[in-house]
């Protein structure tokens, strides 16, 4: 009960609940800040980031491009066999939130998997042929990406490996505050937001870094005014 609770009034628009949060949850952009720009680039290893501290993408679009080497683990050649969680080259990528809501981006058995959880309803795009563990890029390196792109209907999630496949899904609503448990890059540190691994399931390839960009750079007021608007014309259609 109290999970749809939660779940209706996310739906509904009626969240953060107090305002004074508003600047905590969405972080406008200020300078000499973590969130002076639109542009933010991680070179794990890291920690759990505070949300406080991750990139600011909750209601907004975004992209994420990670590059990464999956034929190497700690700078050492492998045959690409198993190693510890999965074969070298698997594990998470990019992960925020808990197994309630959120949403996390992996490698698993050669294919790449963006899970939007949305209070255990799961919308996932996954690009199902094997991935090459290594590409055209200096050393080998690969690049895939995920593109989060608001729509009327919520958004429109692309997953992109190295610029050849790619996979769609269309999530019906568009998280604004997406946990307050901090994101992580490399693992998954809290309850798992898929299904489909178990545990912290860390990236054992080599990952060299991290790049987020937020696309549309809206702010708070734009935020909300928009997603009122799209209540006002689901409730019309009632």
């Amino acid at each position: 009960m109290i999970d749809l609770w939660w779940a209706e009034a996310e739906r509904h628009g009626v969240l953060p609940l107090d305002d004074a949060t508003s600047g905590i949850i969405f972080r406008e952009r200020r300078a000499g800040t973590a969130h002076s720009g639109t542009s933010y680039r991680y070179l794990p290893p890291l920690s759990r980031m505070p949300s406080e501290s991750a990139p600011a993408i909750g209601g907004r679009s975004w992209t994420m491009t990670a590059t990464i080497d999956r034929s190497t683990a700690n700078g050492t050649a492998t045959n690409g066999h198993g190693a510890g969680a999965g074969a070298v080259g698997d594990g998470v990528l990019a992960a925020w939130g808990t197994a309630n809501t959120g949403f996390t981006w992996f490698l698993r058995n050669g294919e790449l998997v963006f899970d939007y959880n949305l209070f255990g309803t799961h919308h996932i795009a996954r690009i199902p042929a094997p991935a090459p563990p290594s590409g055209d890029g200096p050393g080998g390196l690969v690049t895939p990406s995920v593109s989060f792109d608001r729509n009327e209907g919520g958004a429109l999630v692309t997953v992109n490996y190295d610029g050849s496949e790619q996979a769609t899904v269309q999530v019906p609503f568009v998280l604004r505050m997406i946990g307050m448990s901090g994101f992580d890059i490399g693992r998954d540190a809290g309850s798992p937001v898929s299904d489909e691994y178990e545990g912290t399931f860390p990236f054992n390839g080599s990952y060299h870094q991290l790049d987020v960009e937020i696309t549309d750079d809206l702010s708070v007021e734009e935020i909300f005014r928009q997603d009122q608007a799209r209540i006002r014309q689901e409730l019309a259609q009632q």
